[in-house]
């Protein structure tokens, strides 16, 4: 989570996510990163639970994902060479964790991105077959 050299800044906008946030902030234990909700409007203690997790929350009402995002980008101080969304419901594996923690301290910011290949569970089960893996995200 946030340490003295913040590497990631993970932007996650929220209503109601209280039952996912858990898992995800918790799936960036590894990584030096700051997490910032974007709520809108939650009644199921969502800023709460996320701020005694180390989040940071920040309420702004919900148009769209799309506008919800970039008024994340253009209203969120972001001073880290590295910027992620992600959904509530989506976390790292230990895997992913793992790479992220090595690969951004020592990272390039001419990059442009990173290719995560992401993998989609069904029932607690990973789809791997039917044009579902891997789903390439930059």
């Amino acid at each position: 989570m946030k340490t003295a050299r913040c590497e990631l800044t993970v932007i996650v906008l929220t209503r109601d996510e209280a039952c996912h946030l858990f898992r995800l902030i918790n799936s960036f234990e590894k990584v030096s990163c700051r997490i910032v909700i974007v709520d809108s409007g939650s009644t199921d203690g969502t800023p709460e639970l996320a701020r005694s997790l180390g989040a940071e929350v920040i309420s702004h009402p919900f148009e769209n994902h799309a506008a919800q995002f970039n008024w994340a980008l253009d209203h969120i101080p972001i001073d880290s060479p590295w910027t992620m969304r992600m959904d509530a419901d989506e976390y790292l594996t230990p895997e992913l964790a793992d790479e992220l923690s090595q690969i951004l301290p020592t990272a390039l910011t001419r990059i442009g991105g990173f290719e995560i290949r992401r993998r989609i569970f069904f029932w607690g089960r990973w789809i791997r077959h039917g044009g579902y893996y891997p789903t390439k995200l930059l």
